[in-house]
């Protein structure tokens, strides 16, 4: 049987990793934006992908924004602890 502490840490950790990813993804995006990473390049082994590479250079401001609203609300849920405000039990008094 885990214990409380274990289990928070694991959640920890999976929220570090997706944030990880997602911050990845946003230079990611506002690097082929700028035209500092070549996309046929960093395509040439996955051409079917080179679509959305195309597609993020052209427009990655909506990309960007789903990005940030993404890992906002992974801080506002797991490190800032906003659900625990409409908990019957355990919340801010």
């Amino acid at each position: 049987m885990k214990s409380q502490k274990t289990e928070d840490m694991r959640l920890g950790a999976i929220v570090f990793g997706g944030l990880l990813v997602l911050s990845v993804l946003e230079y990611w995006f506002a690097a082929l934006a700028r035209g500092l990473i070549p996309y046929p390049v960093l395509f040439a082994p996955l051409a079917p992908v080179t679509w959305i590479a195309l597609a993020v250079s052209a427009n990655s401001a909506p990309f960007l924004m789903i990005v940030a609203i993404l890992k906002a609300l992974l801080i506002l849920r797991f490190f800032m602890h906003v659900a625990q405000l409409w908990r019957s039990k355990g919340g801010h008094s």
